[in-house]
């Protein structure tokens, strides 16, 4: 297992769900015709030991290939701890209690690895081909709140599994085993389906408290561009400018999301949801954030003549408190701000800093004055991902700290100044926007020109 771990990242939890299926299978539960039922085992004293074989063969070997990639990468163990504690919880919760129910209500492996793969392909097709028409049903969750949805389903799995372990090792209650796993596969498909990301963001806000003033920041309708046509895919797409007003000078702003509706004048709606939106600064300080809406074209040309009104609520989220931290251009990772291992060097002209983190990157706004980080960031209280890879590395290139040749020969570059902002404050602002005429402020992929007509030679 600790081959597999390292040397195939991606096979290895097929492998590790095909040991635990044995180990399980090797006293298997359903049916009553088994060669064990004989024996004077005590089923209590049965499953431990299963769980005692996966702990010992899963879990710890596991445990000591991540322990030794984020102590090579240079990570104290000090500060990695809680994450390496905390990612074997979640293997518990998602790989191996899960696998062991499962194995639990099959009679043997062709059975288990069918429903592993049709469970597999059940949860991983919507994400992956979006195999169902939700576009009305469920709109992307935003990053920073993904977590919550994460924690339902992994709440849900957690439970059924134990309680499927404990009905089959100590009842042999296979029916009901059966049940319940159907029942929890179901609703956890229903929770990525019809749970409105707006309810996580809501939560968002509410089990916050804000750090700052949030009394002077108002939202105002921004003047509207001309719209590029070239850029944008036949689907009509409204793009609605909001400038927010009060935000500190040296804070930063990340859009988690916008829900809300459009109204047509004659009383027809049509819900409208994003789930991020890009981010500039305006006149006085002021923050312009642009929002893209899919009204979809039975909408649209019912109404792009007509004036409609927009509501809804703009969910975002204030970096500041701002930390810097001086490094030098230099290959060789440097430790930054407590949660980071960074290099830097030149590429292409240009330089690139590369930052790794364990486990999980932090809620933290990093960049600099030219050029932030990873922007899809998480606001999860636990200190890791639902990922089994505990190191997650990212990259940001700008002109900072390059300086032109020198006739004298090679220089040394110069250091580079990073930024970290920590999040303040989450935050609902409901705006009503009204007298918008879609016709004017849509965006459209102009169709190329046909092709010339061949030449006809006589």
């Amino acid at each position: 297992m600790v081959l597999l771990a390292v040397a195939a990242p991606v096979v290895w939890p097929l492998a590790a769900a095909y040991l635990i299926a044995r180990c399980i299978h090797d006293e298997a539960i359903p049916g009553d015709n088994q060669f064990w039922i004989t024996r004077p085992y005590r089923r209590s004293s049965l499953l431990a030991a299963k769980l005692m074989f996966i702990a010992v063969f899963v879990n710890l070997p596991i445990l000591a290939v991540q322990t030794f990639q984020v102590l090579h990468a240079g990570f104290p163990l000090s500060t990695a701890w809680t994450g390496i504690l905390w990612s074997q919880v979640l293997l518990i919760l998602c790989l191996s209690l899960p696998a062991a129910a499962l194995a639990a209500i099959t009679p043997g492996l062709v059975a288990f690895m069918f429903v592993e793969l049709f469970t597999a392909a059940l949860i991983f097709g919507p994400f992956q081909y979006w195999f169902f028409e939700i576009s009305n049903l469920h709109a992307p969750w935003s990053s920073g709140v993904e977590w919550i949805s994460h924690s339902i389903n992994l709440t849900l799995v957690a439970v059924a599994a134990s309680a499927v372990l404990l009905l089959q090792f100590l009842r042999s209650r296979t029916l009901w085993s059966r049940i319940i796993s159907a029942s929890v596969l179901v609703a956890g498909v229903s929770v990525f389906l019809l749970l409105p990301p707006q309810l996580a963001l809501n939560a968002e806000v509410l089990l916050t408290k804000p750090q700052m003033d949030l009394t002077p920041i108002q939202l105002d309708r921004a003047n509207t561009p001309l719209p590029d046509n070239r850029l944008y895919v036949e689907n009509p797409r409204i793009p609605i400018w909001i400038s927010i007003h009060g935000i500190p000078a040296e804070a930063a702003i990340k859009v988690d999301g916008f829900s809300g509706v459009l109204v047509a004048t004659g009383g027809a709606t049509r819900p409208v949801y994003t789930n991020g939106a890009d981010v500039s600064s305006g006149e006085n300080g002021d923050r312009i954030v642009r929002t893209m809406f899919f009204p979809g074209k039975a909408f649209f040309e019912a109404h792009k003549n007509d004036p409609v009104t927009l509501r809804g609520a703009l969910y975002f989220t204030i970096f500041g408190d701002p930390r810097t931290q001086t490094i030098p251009q230099q290959r060789e990772p440097l430790t930054l701000f407590d949660r980071l291992r960074c290099s830097t060097g030149v590429l292409q002209n240009l330089t690139e800093t590369r930052c790794t983190s364990a486990f999980r990157w932090p809620a933290l706004w990093i960049g600099n004055s030219h050029e932030t980080f990873y922007q899809s960031i998480s606001y999860s209280p636990f200190p890791a991902e639902l990922s089994l890879t505990p190191l997650e590395s990212h990259s940001a290139m700008n002109a900072q700290g390059l300086a032109p040749p020198s006739p004298l020969g090679p220089h040394e570059p110069p250091p580079i100044t990073m930024v970290a902002l920590r999040p303040l404050a989450h935050v609902r602002r409901d705006v009503q926007f009204g007298n918008i005429h879609l016709v004017d402020v849509f965006m459209q992929r102009m169709r190329p020109p046909p092709p010339p007509p061949p030449n006809k030679t006589k």
